[in-house]
């Protein structure tokens, strides 16, 4: 469980572009810094306006930086010093309900076998009118934890129905440090893949807007539109290159695949679901 420069600086820019409050703040895991020391002064020099400390050196001392005032830590263990040893497969205990004015889950969730229990809790610990920010893996990660997630669990978990706002929901590189890609407001609608040879994850930002749900139930949204006889499959961009790929690749090796792969990785995104920004 870490922050790295691309989460430090969502929460960042998050502090600067929205209602989002930190006086308390729940951390799934104790999680360390991945951050050089001119990944710090760049951030720093970008959200001056924000960052309220220039000393950063771990992730309590971004967290002090960013005006959090009550800072926990949640694990299954003590074994990394955590504030409160819980197991995220079991319900949390009533003191924990409505604590925190925000839940960072930044790489926990894929590591915890009981993802309805977990999501409900998550759900539970946070205030009305707080915030869940999770930074999790969606592609390329197999191995790393129990689950990779699809955008589209948060999206239709995180909704009116469960007194939940999805604020956000981004595609993120694991290379790239100040680019994401927006998911549209299209792709709520429709089944949708995004492919890519990079180890890629998702942010997901979402506000509670009200009492914590008793129970959490959804279908797959492309399904119920095919049940309620109102699906029409989406059409995916494909550029030439990957026309010409789709006649040839069965002829390639897999060496050759995979070269093709690293040359036009760019090609591989679904655009029409992605808009680029930088934080």
């Amino acid at each position: 469980m870490a922050l790295k420069e691309s989460s430090a600086r969502l929460l960042c820019w998050l502090k600067k572009t929205t209602d989002i409050k930190l006086d308390s703040l729940l951390t799934l895991g104790k999680l360390r810094l991945y951050m050089k020391s001119k990944q710090i002064e760049s951030l720093y020099k970008d959200y001056s306006d924000v960052l309220q400390e220039k000393e950063i050196t771990n992730s309590d001392t971004l967290f002090k930086s960013l005006g959090v005032q009550t800072l926990c830590s949640l694990d299954f263990s003590d074994f990394e010093g955590a504030d409160i040893i819980h197991d995220l497969n079991l319900p949390i205990k009533s003191h924990l309900k409505e604590r925190f004015d925000c839940v960072i889950d930044a790489g926990t969730s894929e590591h915890v076998f009981n993802v309805y229990q977990n999501i409900l809790n998550i759900m539970s610990m946070i205030k009305k009118g707080g915030y869940y920010i999770g930074t999790l893996p969606t592609n390329n990660y197999s191995g790393h934890g129990l689950y990779q997630f699809s955008p589209g669990l948060f999206i239709q978990l995180f909704n009116q129905n469960n007194n939940f706002q999805l604020i956000h929901i981004f595609y993120c590189h694991r290379r790239n440090t100040k680019r994401l890609y927006k998911i549209i407001e299209s792709a709520f609608k429709d089944r949708f893949e995004i492919n890519d040879y990079m180890p890629a994850e998702i942010y997901v930002v979402a506000k509670k807007t009200g009492s914590t749900p008793g129970t959490l139930t959804l279908q797959q949204k492309d399904y119920e539109a095919k049940w309620n006889k109102t699906f029409s499959p989406p059409s995916l961009k494909k550029g030439l290159l990957w026309k010409a790929y789709d006649k040839i690749y069965m002829r390639l090796s897999f060496e050759y695949r995979e070269g093709f792969f690293r040359v036009f990785e760019k090609n591989m995104i679904n655009r029409k679901y992605l808009k680029k920004i930088e934080i």
